[in-house]
């Protein structure tokens, strides 16, 4: 039995699992690998194995991963016997569980390893629906971030500007402040409630851009 396993693909060992002789291995291996469709399932096996998140999506690289493995379950289910499909099927669903959260990105660690150590094993789809949430939550803070630097650079902007006015034009430099405080306003209320993110920094930019073109 060792020489079999040592000798055959890690990802095939699996499906091994409940077969406990030499033979009944052997057997196997006979039934699921000696037909046409070999050659494509040994490239369907690769292509597993290699397949990870990159830079895709959390719902691309699941409908990638999802389309690979169902061409490759097509190919070994067709000529199992129906008293071992079942078994062999629920071997593969973790596996396959297993794999989609090892492949991710560095990003999702937090949430993987939540994951991988509850017990009772969540499905694929459950690991699916949390990871695609985490990542509308990750997109969120990085737009965050972005708009709450984009408001810091305005407001060192508006000081410059007030600064500049404030020896030719003493009107001129206390609307540079209302705008000031406008932005710091602003900022203090996107801190406290991230949800108007969307809608109060582009308002806060355009008012506050049209005010600085029309005074120079």
């Amino acid at each position: 039995m060792t020489w079999i396993l040592g000798s055959i693909d890690p990802l095939i060992v699996l499906n091994l699992r409940p077969y406990k002789t030499a033979k009944a291995m052997l057997d196997y291996l006979q039934k699921v690998y000696n037909q046409d469709h070999s050659a494509r399932r040994f490239q369907l096996e690769h292509e597993i194995a290699m397949y990870s998140q990159g830079g895709l999506s959390v719902q691309d690289y699941f409908s990638g991963f999802q389309n690979l493995w169902a061409e490759f379950t097509d190919i070994v289910y067709a000529k199992i016997l129906s008293e071992s499909l079942s078994i062999i099927q629920r071997v593969h669903e973790q596996s396959k569980r297993d794999q989609f959260l090892m492949k991710l990105r560095s990003d999702f660690e937090n949430v993987r390893s939540n994951l991988m150590n509850r017990d009772p094993s969540p499905s694929l789809d459950v690991c699916f629906r949390e990871l695609f949430r985490e990542e509308q939550c990750l997109f969120t803070q990085m737009l965050f971030i972005k708009e709450m630097l984009s408001l810091s650079l305005l407001q060192l902007k508006v000081k410059e500007r007030a600064w500049i006015w404030l020896d030719f034009n003493d009107t001129v430099a206390k609307n540079m402040i209302i705008l000031l405080a406008i932005v710091a306003k602003s900022s203090v209320i996107i801190v406290n409630n991230k949800d108007t993110l969307s809608k109060s920094v582009p308002h806060v930019l355009k008012i506050v851009g049209q005010m600085l073109f029309k005074l120079g």
